[in-house]
């Protein structure tokens, strides 16, 4: 589910996102915390984070999913945007993370996407929304 469908695609450093919206202190608290994904063997380094469009990296997934893959992309596009600092609206990195899984990509599926996303947001409580804006 993407939490900020107006996010801009060419992306900006998500700690500079946090440090408007939340302020400079909460902004590095969050950044100097590395434990996240620690206890699962991703450790997350959100100081790289670039904060996007997820857009297509969302299609990308689903398309993923239909060829028996959507785990080790969803995975992939997880490290991407928290660990190695990728801008994965970008279409390149993008494609480049389709070769790695050995995912074929198409330029549909937009619409369906569109619609899936849209059905999800619809369950989701409003308060829930406000508790999950740090990305």
């Amino acid at each position: 589910m993407r939490l900020r469908p107006q996010a801009s695609p060419e992306g900006e450093p998500l700690v500079e996102v946090w440090a408007r919206e939340r302020g400079a202190a909460v902004a590095a608290r969050l950044a100097a915390d590395t434990s996240f994904g620690a206890d699962v063997g991703l450790p997350l380094d959100v100081r790289r984070a670039v904060f996007t469009n997820t857009f297509d990296a969302h299609r990308l997934a689903a398309q993923a999913s239909a060829q028996g893959k959507g785990e080790e992309m969803t995975e992939r596009l997880f490290r991407a945007y928290f660990a190695d600092g990728l801008n994965i609206a970008d279409a390149a990195v993008l494609d480049r993370l389709a070769t790695e899984t050995g995912v074929t990509t198409t330029s549909g599926g937009a619409d369906a996407l569109q619609a899936e996303l849209a059905r999800a947001a619809a369950g989701v409580p409003a308060q829930a929304w406000g508790a999950c804006r740090w990305t």
